[in-house]
């Protein structure tokens, strides 16, 4: 049961991080498209 609860806990981390990736790169892109255009 602890792995259990063990694997959930490390799941939801990843999950957390993998959400955060792609909002840092969108973020990042939307910055440095305008700078692109001028």
């Amino acid at each position: 049961k602890i792995e259990g609860n063990t694997s959930r806990e490390v799941e939801d981390v990843i999950t957390k991080q993998i959400r955060k990736v792609p909002h840092v790169l969108s973020t990042t892109t939307l910055s440095v498209i305008p700078e692109q255009d001028k």
